[in-house]
């Protein structure tokens, strides 16, 4: 029977919590991103033709658009590169599976909003959404341990509250 340690079963504890972290994120980006959920073939991938690398067009500047895009991605990395600090037991640098991770999840949701009408998918969201992503790792980077010790506090105060 293995003993752990309170520093061991702490860092499991963290490790679980940015993992659901994580989780809701993403859940949150897939909910709001293909929002009405009217997926349609008929009316969207069914007038298409060619390769899906050809379908998302670039448009013109966007600046709310392209502003937009990087700061609904932020909370993505900034949870991404928390949870990947945590279990280290992977091949790939910290910075690499994050920036991996926002790629394939911007493409999932462009790809996925080709099929809901009235949604436009474009390569630009897919390079502004990795920029939110490897943005939120630096705030991660910079201030994340600050943040996440507040937020902390902050709940065990609330909690010390509701149980009186």
């Amino acid at each position: 029977m293995e003993i752990k340690t309170m520093e061991e079963r702490a860092s499991e504890q963290t490790n679980a919590m940015a993992g659901r972290v994580a989780l809701a994120v993403v859940l949150f980006i897939l909910a709001a991103t293909l929002f009405p959920f009217d997926f349609s073939i008929k009316l969207t991938a069914g007038l298409r033709h060619g390769l899906f690398l050809f379908w998302p067009q670039l448009v013109g500047k966007n600046w709310l658009g392209w502003l937009l895009n990087l700061l609904f991605f932020m909370p993505f990395g900034f949870a991404t590169l928390w949870w990947a600090q945590e279990g280290n037991r992977w091949l790939l640098s910290h910075w690499a599976r994050v920036a991996l991770a926002g790629c394939a999840l911007s493409t999932l949701v462009e790809y996925l909003q080709l099929f809901v009408p009235g949604r436009n998918s474009s390569w630009d969201d897919v390079l502004m959404n990795m920029l939110g992503t490897l943005a939120g790792s630096l705030l991660y980077e910079r201030w994340g341990q600050g943040l996440l010790r507040f937020a902390e506090s902050a709940m065990m105060d609330l909690r010390a509250i509701f149980e009186r």
